[in-house]
């Protein structure tokens, strides 16, 4: 539990820090403008999520390797030219859909992001595999925490992007400076295996066509958003998701990168044994997960209002419910390193790949209801636990299926029922 707390702590620093610089930055220009840096940023997390996602999803079993620690460098060298040459088409993509030239300007330093993300994949495998877990937190917190102070006065100084991409670009940096340093300092010279047999290009591809998938489906749902509703639709819901899953969504990586480390030589662990694992962490996850929606539900209720004009207030009223549907989704992240080590990603990615149809579903139901795009994208979210969970069927068992069935139902019960006993109290 505790290991999980202190994983859960070090992603979600930076992702509260942007998150809190988007509530801002909303606060202080309008959903069009929003909307063009939510474009770029989608651009940004697919990127990051296909390719340093799926590196860190194999980097704990390969840095103990010498054929692993090869391939990782060859992937930092073509992740940094490559990356950054991604970053540059999704600008000029921006800048195609209409955004003036100042407010792409404003976008660029994404472009150094790349080269500095892959440099940290190495050092941070190896302390997560020493279970430095309180100090890569502690490092995350810092780095969020100093780039806040440097981003905060420009978002409300500037009133567009410029304060949050430099934000975020000074939280990657210095963590990637603070996760060499540790490295280096505390554990010395990485010791490796000379030669593992493991084809690590193999993991990496299987990874990532995961990764693929599941990031599809939510840029797709950006992509159907902005094309049936324009940029002011997709900052609104851009910003709704910001707030809703920057919590849930950080606890899950955060629970996957906990589970994983556990699992990285389960060679030899029988079905009940990798169950253990997984239940070991799955409970506590999902707890935690429901206590967050609660926070979001209060946010979302009685402080975003005050600081938000009106035009957010449709986003705020679904903004608990897109949190909800972060609690199958933990379960689906869960059951990755099990789908991983018996070699089996395919029940994971063609779930995924199916509900590319349903994020057109999404887009196309914004127009009329965004709760109404919400639950399409809950149901999406089960289908693919559901499945995921039958391409495990020796190590599933009936509570691991109805625990986060019974959570996701209770969460969702208590959302509608709290907002019905406010609006009878608004009423009166």
């Amino acid at each position: 539990m505790i290991t999980l707390i202190w994983a859960f702590m070090e992603r979600m620093a930076p992702r509260a820090g942007t998150a809190l610089l988007m509530l801002a930055f909303a606060a202080t220009s309008d959903p069009t403008t929003v909307g063009y840096y939510a474009a770029a940023m989608t651009g940004y997390t697919v990127l990051q999520a296909v390719t340093d996602g799926a590196a860190k999803r194999i980097a704990t079993s390969a840095v103990a390797t010498g054929d692993g620690i090869e391939f990782l460098r060859k992937y930092r060298i073509w992740y940094g030219y490559g990356g950054t040459l991604f970053m540059l088409i999704v600008l000029v993509v921006v800048w195609l859909w209409g955004a003036p030239i100042a407010d792409v300007a404003t976008l660029t330093p994404l472009l150094v992001l790349p080269a500095i993300m892959g440099q940290t994949v190495v050092p941070l495998a190896r302390l997560q595999r020493a279970g430095m877990w309180k100090q890569v937190s502690l490092l995350s917190g810092s780095a969020a925490a100093f780039s806040l102070l440097v981003g905060f006065p420009l978002v409300l100084t500037l009133h567009n992007a410029l304060g949050s991409v430099i934000q975020l670009v000074l939280t990657e940096a210095i963590f990637a400076v603070g996760v060499h340093r540790i490295a280096h300092s505390v554990l010395g010279v990485n010791a490796v295996e000379k030669a593992s047999g493991a084809n690590y290009f193999s993991q990496f591809r299987s990874a990532g066509t995961f990764i693929v998938s599941m990031q599809g489906q939510y840029m797709l749902d950006r992509l159907a958003v902005g094309f049936f509703g324009g940029p002011a639709a997709l900052g609104a819901f851009n910003l709704g998701w910001s707030l809703s899953r920057s919590i849930t969504d950080s606890l899950s990586t955060s629970t996957l990168s906990v589970i994983q480390s556990r699992t990285i030589d389960a060679r030899q662990k029988s079905p009940a044994e990798i169950r253990a694992v997984i239940m070991g962490a799955m409970p506590h996850a999902l707890a935690m997960s429901a206590a967050s929606v609660g926070v979001v539900w209060v946010a979302a209720r009685f402080i975003a209002p005050l600081i938000l004009g009106e035009e957010w207030n449709t986003m705020l009223a679904v903004v608990p419910l897109m949190s909800a549907t972060a609690l199958p989704s933990l379960c689906c992240y869960c059951l990755i390193p099990a789908l991983l080590y018996y070699e089996r990603m395919r029940w994971a990615t063609a779930p995924r790949l199916a509900g590319l149809a349903l994020s057109i579903g999404v887009g196309w139901a914004v127009q009329y209801s965004l709760a109404a795009a919400v639950w399409i994208a809950l149901f999406r979210e089960l289908l693919s636990m559901s499945v995921m969970m039958l391409g495990l069927r020796e190590v599933v068992n009936l509570r691991m299926v109805m625990l986060p069935l019974v959570s996701t139902t209770i969460v969702c019960g208590l959302v509608l029922g709290a907002d019905a006993i406010l609006g009878a109290v608004a009423s009166n």
